[in-house]
């Protein structure tokens, strides 16, 4: 098996896609339509006939090579000889010409053969801006052979021709690309997905590459997760010029949490043969058991805690009982919110005895189920904060089914009468990985749906467990914002967030990404991680951290996301009017002013629109003070502004910039604090982590 580099660098393997054997022993094409024209290149006039190729501004340059004797395919080669950072300005294109129908398959094949250090990309996008990407791959191994590419993707919605395009991006790298034998083809929904072939993993929905993508997300989470926040310092009606102010973020309104295994929190916890294998495959990691509890519980890291399948019926019967509240209130002992998985899942085979349940009759089956609902809620009502009600009822009905379609509203009704004051949950297992946004909009009418029949549901859930193919970013963007018009800003928690990618360094980097969409919807309110650990993993390159609890990159990676890059913490100086500015996270912060030697501290809550803290030195009961924000103009200094992050390099230091132009200006100009001999004032950072309480472990 040869990999090719569908992501990051020339010279690095593969981490997107596979290319499976030599191109002679590739699977014949597929019987369908031909889309495009022209793709063996053997109609020439001045160039290609029916390709569009562009140089825009010296880049490179096209040849065209027409086959040896007569035998053999036309080859076209690209040349570039200055790279640019928009890749595009030197391009391959053609619209695909035929019109596409939703449930079809557009299958396509080209062969390549790249010089050594060079790479580009292709893609099949949409012919609108900002150019919605459905494929994207990126190529740069094996290098001075000739390789294939055979991907099929789904058509996702009906598109005329001329819609869409195939195009290659040329001007990344130095050096040259030679292309043959192209071939789009549309493929009938009746033909089995699985019989076509592919020889690269591919990205659906997007592209991890798109820097315009990234730096639109980074400003949005600017204007949704920041505000401008004014302190204002004075002595009784005498304004304070020179005061140092101290912000330091405690928390956030964002929730990180930890999917955890209940055995592995509570000491003694392998109490059950259906536990001998995770007992197993944590081999001689068992002795970074108390790392990994520390981690998960005392670290500050994660503000909530899901028990992977301790709460899920069958389990619970089995083993579930007798490890799960302990597990629970340890969680809460030590500061954390618990998110309870899951009352039911409509699979058979999650219930305690899948064979007599089948054999219920349609009421008896959905009393059992109620009774169950109602009996857990009760029965960890103030240990559970938010329930999910309904796990997968779309990839799971043979349950409601058998019972009938009603027990899915019925399900919320018995849960709210068990514990009306807990939110109400659905998860939803494949809206968000699906290469199409059909199943998120399905859901999405589910929900509806549920809403009609007087179903309390407060929230939705849904999972993010992603390998190959990937999707995309922007697809998910796509889907959350569907989410969030449809369903009215309908709080949505990402759970079961893992990302299983081989290299190390493109994990981390794709993960960010990942983390980024998510932060930048404000309906979002929280992610969970599932697996962070190795030893506990099924798929241990989907892990953050090694069998010894050290961190892989993509471990650092969330360190430091969580702890500096969204978090704030500031060090400001009051002007001549007594006032200091910043663009802060929303949150609880401490508030330190230090004026002549003497310091007043306080708290204060940050909130979207803007805060005003008054500090009253005067004031010696109750000196900090806050109120919304009112004023109509606000600093250039704490003005959303547009973020640029470096373009296309792994775990970039790319520094989120305070956004552009949402508020008008005014000409204050306010001073940056000079720090204290030998101590450092950090930058102004985002997302918050508070001090955790002591840990409170079992047996340590």
């Amino acid at each position: 098996m040869r990999r090719c580099v569908l992501f990051f660098s020339a010279g690095m393997l593969a981490v997107f896609g596979t290319v499976l054997g030599a191109p002679a022993k590739t699977a014949a094409l597929p019987k369908g339509r031909s889309v495009i024209t022209n793709g063996a290149f053997d109609q020439s006039k001045t160039g290609p006939v029916g390709w569009m190729t562009r140089d825009s501004g010296g880049f490179g340059d096209f040849k065209l090579t027409p086959p040896l004797r007569g035998v053999g395919p036309s080859v076209l080669t690209v040349t570039c000889k200055k790279t640019c950072e928009r890749p595009w300005y030197l391009e391959l294109r053609q619209r695909v010409g035929d019109q596409l129908l939703k449930g079809e398959r557009v299958f396509i094949s080209f062969e390549y053969k790249v010089s050594k250090r060079y790479a580009f990309h292709f893609y099949w996008q949409k012919e609108t801006q900002p150019w919605p990407k459905m494929l994207s791959l990126r190529l740069a191994e094996p290098v001075n052979t000739w390789n294939k590419v055979q991907v099929a993707v789904p058509v996702d919605e009906d598109l005329a021709a001329g819609a869409s395009a195939l195009t290659f991006h040329l001007a990344e790298e130095l050096g040259s690309v030679q292309l043959r034998n192209i071939h789009v083809i549309a493929v009938s929904p009746r033909v089995d997905p699985k019989s076509l072939p592919s020889t690269v993993e591919p990205v659906f929905g997007g592209d991890f590459y798109d820097k315009d993508w990234r730096n639109a997300a980074l400003t949005r989470i600017a204007q949704v997760r920041q505000s401008p926040v004014r302190v204002t310092v004075h002595d009784g009606t005498e304004p304070v010029s020179g005061a140092e102010v101290r912000l330091s973020q405690l928390d956030r309104p964002f929730s990180i949490g930890i999917e955890a295994k209940a055995p592995l929190l509570v000491r003694d916890g392998f109490i059950h043969s259906r536990l001998d294998l995770l007992n197993e495959r944590l081999g001689e990691a068992r002795v970074h058991l108390p790392a990994y509890r520390k981690k998960v519980l005392a670290s500050g890291m994660f503000d909530t805690v899901t028990l992977e399948a301790a709460l899920m019926w069958q389990e619970h019967d089995l083993w579930g009982k007798d490890l799960a509240k302990h597990a629970v209130r340890l969680a809460r002992a030590n500061g954390l919110t618990v998110h309870g998985h899951a009352l039911l899942c409509p699979a058979f085979e999650f219930l305690p005895d899948p064979a007599r349940y089948r054999q219920m009759e349609a009421k008896a089956l959905s009393s059992r189920l109620l009774l169950h609902i109602r009996s857990m809620t009760q029965e960890y009502a103030g240990l559970v904060d938010r329930w999910e009600v309904l796990f997968g009822p779309l990839a799971y009905d043979e349950v409601y089914d058998a019972a009938g379609v009603d027990l899915l509203p019925s399900a919320f009704v018995a849960a709210n009468q068990g514990s009306a004051e807990t939110p109400l949950l659905l998860s939803d297992v494949r809206g968000l990985m699906e290469p199409t946004s059909n199943h998120i909009s399905e859901t999405v009418e589910l929900v509806q749906w549920l809403e009609l029949e007087k179903a309390r549901v407060d929230g939705l859930v849904l999972d993010a467990r992603l390998t190959q193919p990937y999707t995309a970013p922007q697809a998910m963007d796509e889907r959350l914002q569907v989410v969030g018009r449809e369903l009215a800003g309908m709080p949505v928690y990402i759970a079961s967030l893992e990302l299983d990618v081989a290299r190390e360094a493109a994990q981390a980097h794709m993960l960010r990404d990942l983390l980024i969409s998510f932060f930048s919807h404000e309906h979002v309110l929280g992610v969970s991680f599932a697996n962070i650990w190795e030893a506990e993993a099924p798929k241990p390159s989907a892990a953050l951290y090694r069998a010894d609890m050290t961190p892989k990159p993509s471990g650092e990676m969330l360190e430091k996301l969580l702890d500096e890059t969204w978090r704030t913490k500031a060090g400001l100086m009051t002007a001549k009017r007594g006032e200091a500015w910043i663009r802060a996270f929303h949150g609880n912060y401490d508030v330190q002013v230090t004026v002549n030697g003497r310091t007043v501290k306080g708290r204060a809550e940050l909130l979207p629109g803007g805060t005003d803290i008054t500090v009253d030195l005067a004031n010696e009961t109750q000196p900090l003070a806050t109120k919304p924000l009112t004023v109509k103009r606000v600093p250039d200094s704490v003005r959303v502004r547009s973020t640029k992050a470096s373009w296309q390099t792994p775990l970039e230091e790319d520094k989120p910039e305070l956004p552009e132009d949402l508020a008008p200006a005014s000409p204050d100009v306010i001073p940056p604090m000079p720090a204290p001999a030998g101590a450092v004032v950090p930058e102004v950072k985002l997302g918050p982590l508070p001090e955790a309480p002591a840990a409170k472990l079992p047996g340590e």
